[in-house]
Protein backbone atom coordinates (compact mmCIF):
# COMPACT_ATOMS: atom_id res chain seq x y z
CA UNK A 1 0.00 0.00 0.00
CA UNK A 2 0.95 3.42 -1.25
CA UNK A 3 1.99 5.54 2.60
CA UNK A 4 0.57 9.13 1.42
CA UNK A 5 2.40 10.74 3.71
CA UNK A 6 5.52 9.58 2.63
CA UNK A 7 4.04 10.27 -1.10
CA UNK A 8 3.37 13.95 -0.32
CA UNK A 9 6.85 14.18 1.36
CA UNK A 10 8.17 12.96 -1.87
CA UNK A 11 6.24 15.18 -4.24
CA UNK A 12 6.89 18.01 -2.09
CA UNK A 13 10.74 17.27 -2.41
CA UNK A 14 10.63 16.82 -6.16
CA UNK A 15 8.45 20.30 -6.37
CA UNK A 16 11.14 22.08 -4.04
CA UNK A 17 13.87 20.49 -6.28
CA UNK A 18 11.96 21.55 -9.69
CA UNK A 19 11.51 25.39 -8.31
CA UNK A 20 14.92 25.49 -7.57
CA UNK A 21 15.69 24.20 -10.90
CA UNK A 22 13.77 26.65 -12.96
CA UNK A 23 14.82 29.90 -10.37
CA UNK A 24 18.20 29.32 -11.28
CA UNK A 25 17.92 28.79 -15.09
CA UNK A 26 15.72 32.02 -14.79
CA UNK A 27 18.42 33.76 -12.89
CA UNK A 28 21.19 32.96 -15.40
CA UNK A 29 19.23 33.83 -18.12
CA UNK A 30 18.45 37.63 -16.86
CA UNK A 31 22.19 37.47 -16.27
CA UNK A 32 23.10 36.95 -19.86
CA UNK A 33 20.60 39.47 -21.34
CA UNK A 34 22.59 41.81 -18.86
CA UNK A 35 25.74 40.70 -19.90
CA UNK A 36 24.53 41.29 -23.67
CA UNK A 37 22.72 44.33 -23.22
CA UNK A 38 25.72 45.80 -21.07
CA UNK A 39 27.99 45.10 -23.95
CA UNK A 40 25.69 46.01 -26.94
CA UNK A 41 25.54 49.48 -25.08
CA UNK A 42 29.20 49.60 -25.82
CA UNK A 43 29.11 48.29 -29.60
CA UNK A 44 26.32 51.21 -30.08
CA UNK A 45 28.51 53.70 -29.21
CA UNK A 46 31.87 52.51 -31.16
CA UNK A 47 29.43 51.85 -34.81
CA UNK A 48 27.92 55.36 -34.02
CA UNK A 49 28.82 57.90 -36.44
CA UNK A 50 30.53 60.24 -34.77
CA UNK A 51 32.85 57.95 -33.13
CA UNK A 52 33.37 55.93 -35.99
CA UNK A 53 34.57 59.60 -37.92
CA UNK A 54 36.79 60.02 -35.26
CA UNK A 55 38.63 57.21 -35.43
CA UNK A 56 39.00 57.53 -39.22
CA UNK A 57 40.34 61.41 -38.06
CA UNK A 58 42.98 59.16 -35.59
CA UNK A 59 44.07 57.06 -37.55
CA UNK A 60 45.35 59.59 -39.75
CA UNK A 61 47.26 61.28 -37.21
CA UNK A 62 51.22 60.99 -37.64
CA UNK A 63 53.84 61.89 -35.22
CA UNK A 64 57.44 61.48 -34.83
CA UNK A 65 57.55 61.35 -30.94
CA UNK A 66 55.91 62.04 -27.44
CA UNK A 67 56.63 65.46 -27.60
CA UNK A 68 55.10 65.89 -31.79
CA UNK A 69 52.45 63.94 -30.75
CA UNK A 70 51.86 66.19 -27.41
CA UNK A 71 52.01 69.49 -29.84
CA UNK A 72 49.74 68.72 -32.35
CA UNK A 73 46.72 66.50 -30.51
CA UNK A 74 47.57 66.98 -26.98
CA UNK A 75 45.33 68.51 -24.28
CA UNK A 76 47.48 71.57 -24.26
CA UNK A 77 46.37 73.07 -27.39
CA UNK A 78 43.69 70.50 -28.20
CA UNK A 79 41.75 69.49 -25.30
CA UNK A 80 38.79 68.68 -27.70
CA UNK A 81 40.68 66.00 -29.53
CA UNK A 82 42.21 64.78 -25.81
CA UNK A 83 38.08 64.67 -24.68
CA UNK A 84 37.73 62.77 -27.88
CA UNK A 85 40.69 60.35 -27.55
CA UNK A 86 40.24 59.69 -24.18
CA UNK A 87 36.52 58.62 -24.34
CA UNK A 88 38.16 56.67 -27.50
CA UNK A 89 41.01 54.51 -25.59
CA UNK A 90 38.77 54.15 -22.55
CA UNK A 91 36.12 53.00 -24.59
CA UNK A 92 38.12 50.40 -25.06
CA UNK A 93 39.99 50.16 -21.90
CA UNK A 94 36.80 49.15 -20.27
CA UNK A 95 35.65 46.79 -22.99
CA UNK A 96 39.03 45.35 -21.93
CA UNK A 97 37.89 44.95 -18.29
CA UNK A 98 34.88 43.49 -19.10
CA UNK A 99 36.24 40.70 -21.16
CA UNK A 100 39.05 40.26 -18.15
CA UNK A 101 36.22 40.34 -15.89
CA UNK A 102 34.16 37.28 -17.24
CA UNK A 103 31.30 39.44 -18.58
CA UNK A 104 31.99 39.92 -22.67
CA UNK A 105 33.75 37.37 -24.06
CA UNK A 106 36.81 37.37 -26.66
CA UNK A 107 34.63 36.14 -29.58
CA UNK A 108 31.98 38.48 -29.45
CA UNK A 109 34.54 41.12 -28.93
CA UNK A 110 36.21 40.30 -31.95
CA UNK A 111 33.15 39.84 -34.07
CA UNK A 112 31.61 43.31 -33.46
CA UNK A 113 34.57 45.47 -33.04
CA UNK A 114 37.57 43.47 -33.63
CA UNK A 115 39.15 45.41 -36.74
CA UNK A 116 38.86 49.20 -34.42
CA UNK A 117 40.38 47.80 -31.40
CA UNK A 118 43.33 45.95 -32.51
CA UNK A 119 44.06 48.79 -35.37
CA UNK A 120 43.99 51.72 -33.03
CA UNK A 121 45.89 49.70 -30.24
CA UNK A 122 48.76 48.81 -32.73
CA UNK A 123 49.01 52.55 -33.97
CA UNK A 124 48.94 54.33 -30.26
CA UNK A 125 50.85 51.64 -28.55
CA UNK A 126 54.02 53.49 -28.40
CA UNK A 127 52.17 56.75 -27.25
CA UNK A 128 50.39 55.10 -24.57
CA UNK A 129 53.92 53.04 -23.50
CA UNK A 130 55.55 56.71 -23.71
CA UNK A 131 52.44 58.12 -21.17
CA UNK A 132 53.25 55.23 -18.96
CA UNK A 133 56.71 56.06 -18.25
CA UNK A 134 56.61 60.13 -18.79
CA UNK A 135 53.52 60.18 -16.26
CA UNK A 136 54.42 56.92 -13.98
CA UNK A 137 51.10 55.19 -14.61
CA UNK A 138 52.20 51.46 -15.80
CA UNK A 139 49.03 50.18 -15.90
CA UNK A 140 47.62 53.27 -18.15
CA UNK A 141 44.76 51.42 -20.73
CA UNK A 142 45.91 47.92 -19.39
CA UNK A 143 42.97 45.96 -19.97
CA UNK A 144 42.73 47.69 -23.54
CA UNK A 145 46.27 46.03 -23.97
CA UNK A 146 45.43 42.82 -22.90
CA UNK A 147 42.00 42.80 -24.61
CA UNK A 148 44.43 43.48 -27.62
CA UNK A 149 46.35 39.94 -27.05
CA UNK A 150 43.30 38.39 -26.45
CA UNK A 151 41.42 39.20 -29.38
CA UNK A 152 45.15 38.34 -31.70
CA UNK A 153 45.41 35.01 -30.17
CA UNK A 154 41.93 34.74 -30.74
CA UNK A 155 42.14 35.01 -34.41
CA UNK A 156 45.49 33.44 -34.53
CA UNK A 157 43.43 30.18 -33.30
CA UNK A 158 40.40 30.22 -35.19
CA UNK A 159 42.96 30.83 -38.61
CA UNK A 160 41.90 34.62 -39.18
CA UNK A 161 44.22 37.09 -40.38
CA UNK A 162 45.78 39.14 -37.44
CA UNK A 163 47.46 41.61 -39.85
CA UNK A 164 47.79 44.74 -38.97
CA UNK A 165 47.27 46.69 -42.62
CA UNK A 166 50.58 48.43 -43.43
CA UNK A 167 48.35 51.69 -44.61
CA UNK A 168 45.29 52.28 -41.89
CA UNK A 169 43.52 55.20 -43.41
CA UNK A 170 44.19 54.58 -47.42
CA UNK A 171 42.46 51.48 -48.13
CA UNK A 172 43.64 52.76 -51.74
CA UNK A 173 47.14 52.06 -51.04
CA UNK A 174 46.77 48.81 -49.67
CA UNK A 175 44.79 47.85 -52.74
CA UNK A 176 47.34 48.54 -55.23
CA UNK A 177 49.97 47.23 -53.06
CA UNK A 178 48.87 43.81 -53.20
Amino acid sequence: MVDYGILSIVLTGIGIIGAIVYYTMTLRNATKTRQAQFFMQFVDKIHTPEFLSFWVNMIRWEWEDLEDFERKYGSVDHPDLFGERYSFFSTFNDLGWLVEKGIVNVEDVNALVGPQLFWMWDKFEPIIFEHRRVYNFPDQYMYWERLYIKVMEYRKQANLSSEIPEYYDDYLSSLSNR
